[in-house]
């Protein structure tokens, strides 16, 4: 009898024994189960906030500034990677890089346009005497047989600090291998870029390889990259301080120029946010990524 007794006192504590580790076992599951969903349920919300920032793109007709927008919107979103944060601080991997592509299908390029003036001083050179309160005539210099044809952007440059020149990669990249707007005489003039479309459409990417864009490529430079670098200085009015009277005219020749970038040629254009898809519809042009459910793409199509 005693014996049977120790031997039900063992078989109840082992499974006691055995319902205590089942409890604790489905306890550090849960637990376990917790996170991951805390987790899930951020990163839903972080895509939602992310989308909705894009989402405002999302039209049938509108200009190039927006397209514009978007670009430099994207661009400084992607560049945060670079530093390993975006949104709360703590996303390092590639869950919200972004590509734009802008698909041109006009045939003439973006292009540069610069327009110079200078001063006439026909009038006057019959005359005895010039006037400090005399006017002179505002003329297009469309030609290098103008008043100082010898006078380039540099030496502009080197005048008034207000006046940025692009770089050396925009230059190269966005202009052809032979331009250098240093190195351009100050006349009239237009330089046609390298991005031009054509009846099928021209895709240009903002990033190096689309949507496969990894970190460690965001900095790769486009062609989309290097024409937003110029966004602060896309339409530039220097006034020729020097030039205030007739008698100083000889010495300066030019009177003012306006330069406008390729990004100011892209601004006045005509887009609309939409892609076609493999049955030839028309369809809208912001992708989502299927896993993140954030957008990883958008395409603008000139119209």
């Amino acid at each position: 009898m005693e014996n049977a007794t120790k031997a039900l006192i063992i078989v109840a504590n082992l499974m006691l024994a055995v319902i205590i580790l089942s409890v604790v076992v489905y306890f550090f599951e849960n637990m376990s189960i917790l996170p991951t969903e805390e987790e899930r349920v951020k990163k839903t919300e972080q895509a939602r906030k992310f989308n909705l920032e894009y989402e405002v793109y999302d039209k049938k007709l509108m200009y190039g500034v927006d397209v514009i927008s978007a670009l430099n919107k994207a661009n400084n979103n992607n560049e945060k990677y670079i530093v390993g944060s975006f949104l709360s601080g703590d996303l390092s991997g590639e869950e919200f890089i972004i590509d734009i592509i802008v698909t041109l299908k006009s045939t003439t390029p973006l292009q540069d346009t610069i327009t110079v003036s200078y001063l006439d001083d026909t009038a006057f050179r019959n005359l005895n005497t010039i006037s400090e309160n005399s006017s002179l005539v505002e003329r297009d210099y469309s030609t290098d047989d103008g008043p100082e044809p010898s006078i380039k952007f540099s030496d502009i440059r080197n005048d008034y600090k207000n006046f940025i020149l692009p770089d050396r990669e925009y230059s190269n990249t966005i202009y052809t291998s032979s331009t250098n707007l240093a190195d351009e005489n100050l006349t009239t003039h237009t330089i046609d870029t390298t991005l031009v479309g054509s009846a099928s459409g021209t895709d240009y990417h903002l990033l190096i390889n689309g949507r496969d864009t990894k970190r460690s490529d965001i900095k790769k430079p486009t062609k989309l990259k290097e024409l937003i670098s110029m966004t602060d200085s896309m339409r530039q009015y220097i006034k020729n301080t020097k030039v205030n009277s007739p008698k100083s005219y000889s010495e300066n020749g030019w009177s003012s120029f306006e330069w406008k970038t390729a990004l100011y040629d892209l601004k006045s254009r005509k887009f609309k946010c939409a892609d076609i898809d493999g049955n030839g519809n028309e369809i809208t042009g912001i992708h989502y990524n299927e896993s993140t459910g954030a957008i990883d793409q958008i395409r603008f199509i000139e119209i």
